[in-house]
């Protein structure tokens, strides 16, 4: 019913998506996401840098990067979601006039 191309999307979606938030894993979610242009400053000699923050170094940052990258993904999930569906759809519809 599906082709080896099918197979492969959807086994590609899975180990990319899908398994992170099955197992919610949010360190692997979010092992990229950077804080950029966070100024850090250091209380002690008053001095003040722009540095990027890597969401790992907080439980915290990992939460909010998560919502961000939800944010920037949950309309490619939805258009794979939906092809597939319709192509099953197509399919089975194939398959009941034989």
């Amino acid at each position: 019913m599906i082709d080896e191309q099918d197979e492969n999307d959807l086994r590609a979606f899975a180990n990319e998506l899908r398994n992170k938030y099955s197992h919610f894993n949010i360190q692997e979610i979010t092992k990229e996401a950077v804080f950029g242009k966070v100024k850090e400053k250091n209380f002690d000699t008053g001095e003040e840098k722009i540095i990027e923050l890597p969401a790992s170094q907080s439980p915290t940052l990992q939460i909010i990067s998560k919502d961000k990258i939800d944010e920037m993904n949950v309309m490619n999930v939805f258009q794979f979601a939906d092809r597939v569906v319709q192509h099953l759809f197509v399919m089975l519809s194939r398959n009941k006039a034989i």
